[in-house]
């Protein structure tokens, strides 16, 4: 009996041993999925206020790598790192670590923890649908609006999966079999259909219609919806455009310093952010100390990608503008750099090392 128990006990450890391995293995593997905005700006911290790092295309897969509340940290292809809200990502469904989820009780109470004796946040009324991050034995935590997170009780939530929404903005759009034009036609779809987005390709969103219907829909005739989340997380045109002019400058990267130099074979500091600047309409004055005077004055806290950054590297450091350079976003600049080890178009870190101690002022000119 006691040789029994010892077999049925180490069986039992042994299930359990491979549940935790594969729960382990599974939880490793990288997560892929599928940018379902356009021009989506990637920041730097899991905020709408965040400074915009880098942006991100529509249909351009990306890897999750983790999750704060209702936002990912991403991945590109192209290496850009940064967080954009899940609404904007069509992620694998099996492997995403987003839910959602619909109340099924009349009046939900949201509590600050995974306690009924917690104090109440806030009250969900019967069919909201909330946003799940995490669970803790039978509670689900979950994102309240841009910065608060709750605890719901999981017995009156219904699971479902972490579909971004959409809205149609034509008249009888086709829904289609297959992502082409000679796929045939499964319904007419109009704009007061409300959907949800399952995946992207190629210029086509598979959705979901609300009579549960599943299709393709050319890219022209939907409009991802945020809800009830964060509004304008899609780039402003002032974004687009000062993330246009970084992209622009960083495809200077090497090319030789020389006084005096307008390129595009060569530059000096000023001659850079001339000849960048000048490629999206924006005419600057020739010398760094001119520069200065045009635009908006920016101060160091407050800068954004494209801005202008001043410095006095006479040695002197009486505030006297001797170098300019562009605003990348994470504490970096490019410029054209006339130091010894340089002589190039070059990156360099602007709160840190030799640069830290230059700066004078910031200005933005888009």
């Amino acid at each position: 009996m006691i040789k029994s128990s010892k077999t049925l006990l180490a069986v039992s450890v042994s299930i359990i041993c491979i549940f935790a391995m594969t729960f382990m293995v599974y939880g490793e593997e990288k997560t892929q999925g599928v940018i379902i905005g356009s021009d989506v700006n990637i920041r730097k911290t899991a905020s709408i206020k965040s400074e915009v790092v880098n942006q991100t295309s529509l249909g351009e897969t990306v890897e999750i790598l983790s999750h704060e509340r209702n936002w990912y940290l991403i991945n590109t292809s192209s290496g850009a790192k940064g967080w954009i809200l899940n609404d904007l990502v069509a992620a694998n469904e099996e492997k995403d670590p987003i839910k959602k989820g619909i109340i099924t009780t009349d009046k939900l109470n949201i509590r600050k923890e995974p306690t009924t004796n917690s104090n109440i946040l806030n009250t969900f009324p019967k069919g909201r649908e909330v946003t799940i991050i995490g669970i803790q034995e039978s509670w689900y935590q979950i994102a309240i609006g841009e910065s608060e997170k709750g605890w719901i009780y999981s017995q009156y939530v219904k699971i479902k999966p972490n579909y971004s929404r959409g809205n149609i903005t034509g008249t009888n759009v086709n829904l289609r079999k297959e992502n082409s034009i000679h796929s045939g036609i499964l319904d007419k779809l109009n704009p007061e259909f409300d959907i949800h987005i399952k995946n992207y390709s190629n210029g086509w969103y598979n959705i979901l219609t609300h009579k549960g219907q599943e299709g393709w829909v050319n890219k022209d005739f939907l409009r991802v919806s945020l809800g009830n989340n964060i509004e304008n997380t899609v780039s402003r045109s002032t974004n687009r455009r000062a993330l246009k002019i970084v992209q622009e400058a960083k495809k200077l990267l090497g090319i030789p310093y020389r006084y005096g130099g307008n390129g595009p074979s060569s530059f000096d500091c000023s001659g850079f952010t001339s000849y960048v600047f000048k490629r999206y309409g924006i005419k600057l004055p020739r010398t760094s100390r001119s520069q200065a005077k045009v635009g908006i004055k920016v101060s160091r806290s407050k800068l954004q990608i494209g801005d202008m950054v001043f410095f006095d590297t006479s040695g002197a450091y009486n505030g006297v503008i001797t170098h300019v350079g562009i605003y990348i976003g994470n504490g970096q600049f490019i410029h054209s750099s006339s130091g010894k080890r340089a002589k190039k178009v070059v990156i360099s870190p602007l709160n840190t090392g030799y640069y830290n101690g230059k700066f004078v002022t910031a200005r933005r000119v888009y």
